[in-house]
Formats: C-alpha cells, structure tokens, sequence
C-alpha cells in the first residue's frame, strides 16, 4: 500500500474475479436491484489485444460499461489479499439456492 491507497492493476482485480466465480466462491442474488446489469456487463467484458501487444481489459460494446464489474472485482480482491479471512465453516446462514443467479 501507499499513503493514498493501493495501486492495483486492473488485470490482477480481475484474475482474482474470474477465479471466484469459475470455483464458485460467490453467486450472484437475484434479489438485487442490479443482479441483471453486473450479469449483462459481466458477459460483455472482454480481454482485447492491441496492435502493439498491450492487453487490456473492458466492456465489448460501447453502450455497456464495466462498472459493477470493476467494482465487484476490487472488493473481491481487497477480501482474497487484504481482509483478514473469516470462518468457512458458517452454517447459519438461511442459504436457498434458487434464490441466486
């Protein structure tokens, strides 16, 4: 960290992202307001070559935006490699898989 923060490259946010979901770690409510635009952004947010061989990451199309995506990505990081770990092993929470995306 610096005195102004953390200074992350946004391929590692988004590594730490994709791992999540494809060992899924996290699901996705559908009783949030916004469930549907993080899924829409999250299927539209490609890797892209350039010309000069730099990858960068972002929204596919022009009319979508990388928002939630980048913002989910940086709390799931922040959580992987910052926070402190929780206990696993929680078994109160009132869990109904229909309930998510």
């Amino acid at each position: 960290p610096t005195d102004e923060g953390y200074n992350v490259p946004k391929l590692e946010i988004i590594s730490v992202l994709q791992v999540l979901l494809q060992n899924a770690r996290y699901k996705v409510s559908k009783k949030l307001q916004l469930a549907p635009h993080f899924l829409k952004e999250l299927q539209n947010f490609k890797y892209k070559m350039s010309d000069s061989g730099t990858m960068t990451m972002e929204a596919d199309k022009e009319t979508i935006h990388d928002d939630l995506v980048l913002s989910v990505g940086i709390a799931m990081w922040y959580a992987e490699t910052i926070a402190k770990p929780v206990n696993q092993n929680i078994t109160s929470v009132d869990y109904n898989p229909y309930d998510y995306i």
